[in-house]
């Protein structure tokens, strides 16, 4: 894992990114490691609580910001993010974001689309 983060850390390291479905948090963690300015780390089960406490315990609560609901529920207190990582995709998240017609790079696990 440390291998693909490292092969990725210029992508990581883009200003804002969006995390789906983060369940722990350590895609988050990744990011704000590789340098990203700000980490959403969106998460609907009751989880979000251990990710919130392993951010704070690792020093990022003021890169991520941990947000509890579904991604097509929540609105992002920006209007665009400049990288999704994620361990799943779902068609729908994917059109919503191409629906901005935005350079939004979205990452998965084992590729980048």
């Amino acid at each position: 894992m440390n291998l693909l983060i490292t092969s990725l850390k210029s992508l990581l390291r883009r200003p804002v990114n969006a995390d789906v479905g983060c369940g722990t948090g350590i895609l988050s963690l990744f990011a704000a490691r590789a340098g990203a300015k700000k980490v959403y780390a969106v998460e609907c089960s009751n989880i979000v609580d251990q990710a919130r406490m392993i951010v704070q315990r690792n020093g990022y609560s003021e890169v991520i910001e941990v947000i509890r609901g579904k991604m097509e529920d929540i609105e992002l207190p920006v209007l665009k993010v400049d990288i999704i990582v994620s361990e799943w995709m779902v068609q729908k998240l994917i059109l919503n974001f191409q629906k901005q017609k935005s350079k939004t790079y979205i990452l998965g696990i084992f590729s980048v689309v």
